[in-house]
């Protein structure tokens, strides 16, 4: 019988959304952010937040409110440009690029430092092979990060914070930026983590999740609503919490330091050799919880786009077998080439995003038609611009230097064509 979500599933939906959001490239970014940034932290981390947990939750909640999650967010753009979308999506997120970099983060961030000499191939390939495992059983996966892998997680974030807390309690705060530039720092951060884009993957697992517990169908937006609340919560404190040991150290490193050796520095100082411990566990989990959540979400969006509808099985160890090779092979070259598509992606995805709580009608889907092809074509033009001898002029588009020159002609584009089209009817 169907019924509604209890307060415990809602909790574990939250905790497993927190943890596939919390991978162990945003627990490198507050820290530096709040380096860079000194007594101006608290201005950039607002909109760092909003910029990474905020639009996550957005495509999360947008996607429950579709019958066929994230696929009824995108569709707007036609029958041709949506399977080009949801498939770029779900490789650049899947096996081609933040699924490897979970496994090459693990090796050197948790098993070399412990483990001075040990194979990245044994490495990468026992943590694949432990991926496959628990994505093979996709109505288990949101339980099994939501009820085991995520509350051990947040344990281990609120023990190193707790104690940084403490033991920095007197150290000065140093630098400030000003409010211009942090504004363009929290920016910067919060969109480089692309957790809006993991969001619309994970949203289908979700889905998977509620029917698994025959939670009513006409409670999927509230459920996911208030798991997404839940989410935020965990993010934002957590967030504010390692960014504030970065603001504490700014007067013992400089902007120099790298994101990583930054965050190992401050394990270092706080806890001793204990933190190179519990900053090993802590990557390993958010590095696993984030490639389970990510690969089992792109096994499920493959099958759907190739009509694969009982190969799930077969698509997750292909998925895991390629993100192995690529931790190994030329990870650094294939980031390189994955993030172009991604800054194309981006801008495309948040468009359909925002205009999939406008009605259901003809000009609206136009409408966020037109915003996201212009907004593809902007990104596209800059994106050739950086990497052309000659430049095309892309930097003197507004908003180029907080990487946002789309927004503005997007913006103007799905406006008029509201106007133009206000008439016809659906």
């Amino acid at each position: 019988m169907k019924h509604k979500a209890d307060i415990k599933t809602i909790i574990i939906l939250g905790l497993a959304c927190f943890a596939n959001y919390f991978g162990a490239g945003n627990l490198i970014f507050p820290p530096y952010l709040g380096l860079t940034t000194g007594k101006s932290w608290f201005i950039a981390f607002l909109l760092f937040i909003l910029v990474d947990a905020g639009l996550a939750v957005l495509c999360l909640v947008a996607s429950a409110r579709k019958g066929n999650g994230f696929t009824g967010v995108v569709d707007r753009l036609g029958s041709k440009l949506t399977p080009v979308v949801l498939f770029a999506n779900a490789l650049c997120l899947g096996p081609l690029i933040a699924v490897p970099r979970t496994a090459a983060t693990t090796y050197s961030l948790t098993f070399t430092p412990l483990f001075p000499g040990v194979s990245s191939w044994l490495v990468s390939g026992v943590f694949m092979a432990v991926v496959a495992f628990l994505c093979l059983k996709p109505s288990k996966v949101v339980d099994a990060i939501g009820q085991y892998m995520a509350p051990i997680l947040v344990v281990g974030l609120a023990i190193l914070v707790a104690k940084g807390v403490f033991v920095l309690a007197d150290n000065p705060i140093i630098g400030d930026i000003g409010t211009v530039p942090s504004l363009k720092e929290g920016l910067t951060a919060g969109y480089q983590t692309m957790d809006m884009l993991g969001s619309a993957l994970f949203c289908s697992m979700l889905l998977i999740s509620l029917d698994s517990k025959n939670i009513d169908e006409n409670d999927r937006v509230r459920t996911l609503s208030l798991a997404g609340v839940v989410a935020f919560v965990c993010l934002f404190s957590v967030y504010m919490g390692i960014c504030f040991l970065g603001v504490k150290v700014t007067g013992q490193f400089t902007t120099d330091i790298t994101q990583a050796e930054l965050l190992v520095a401050i394990t270092d100082l706080i806890l001793g050799k204990a933190g190179t411990v519990l900053l090993g566990i802590i990557v390993l989990l958010a590095c696993m919880t984030t490639a389970v959540g990510l690969t089992s979400s792109c096994a499920d969006t493959f099958r759907i786009i190739f009509r694969k509808e009982d190969k799930y099985p077969q698509i997750v160890v292909l998925c895991c077998l390629l993100s192995f090779v690529l931790a190994n092979i030329g990870l650094s070259n294939i980031i390189a080439l994955a993030a172009p598509i991604l800054e194309v992606l981006y801008p495309v995805i948040l468009i359909c995003v925002v205009m999939s709580f406008f009605p259901e009608e003809k000009r609206f889907r136009e409408a966020a038609k037109v915003g996201a092809l212009i907004a593809a074509g902007i990104a596209i033009y800059t994106q050739v611009d950086l990497f052309t001898a000659a430049s095309l002029g892309s930097a003197s588009l507004p908003l180029y230097d907080l990487g946002l020159s789309w927004v503005l002609p997007a913006a103007a584009g799905t406006v008029l064509n509201l106007l133009v089209t206000k008439d016809r009817k659906a």
